[in-house]
C-alpha cells in the first residue's frame, strides 16, 4: 500500500456518511452498472484508496452472479501511475478468492494501463475480441 493511504471498503457508511472528496465519481460508475446503489450496497461490493478526506481510487464489483463479478476500475488523474490501482485491484481479488469468487477482467485492448494492472495482480489474457459501444437514447 503507498504511503499516506487508506484501503476503505465501498459500503453504505462509504458512499453516504463518510463525506469523501470524489465520492460522487464512485456512485456514478455504480448507477451505470447496477439497476440501484441499493442493490449494489446489498449485493455487490468494492474497495477504495482514500488520502486524507478525498477518494483517488476505487474498484468495484461491476456484476454479480453467485459465483462470479466483473471488475470496474478508476483512479483519479493526478493519481495515475502510482500503483494506486494495482493496490485496489489486490484488494478486490483477495476480496473475491476469500469468498469463492471468480473475478473477471476486461478492458479495450488499447488500454495498456488497465492490462498492466490485470497482469500484475494474476489476470492471463484469455482472447481479445472486437467492441460494440452504444447508447440507448
Amino acid at each position: 500500500m503507498p504511503e499516506g493511504l487508506c484501503l476503505k471498503q465501498i459500503d453504505e457508511h462509504f458512499l453516504y456518511k463518510a463525506q469523501y472528496e470524489n465520492t460522487e465519481f464512485v456512485l456514478d460508475e455504480i448507477q451505470q452498472m447496477w439497476p440501484t446503489i441499493d442493490r449494489f450496497i446489498n449485493f455487490g461490493f468494492g474497495f477504495s484508496l482514500v488520502t486524507g478526506r478525498q477518494v483517488v481510487c476505487w474498484c468495484t464489483a461491476e456484476y454479480m452472479s453467485k459465483d462470479k463479478c466483473g471488475i470496474g476500475i478508476e483512479t483519479v488523474h493526478d493519481y495515475q501511475n502510482k500503483g494506486l490501482a494495482t493496490s485496489a485491484a489486490s484488494a478486490f481479488v483477495e476480496h473475491c478468492k476469500a469468498r469463492s469468487i471468480k473475478p473477471h477482467w476486461e478492458c479495450n485492448a488499447e488500454n495498456s494501463a488497465s492490462k498492466r494492472v490485470a497482469e500484475k495482480v494474476g489476470f492471463v489474457r484469455e482472447h481479445d475480441y472486437p467492441v460494440y459501444h452504444g447508447k440507448f437514447r
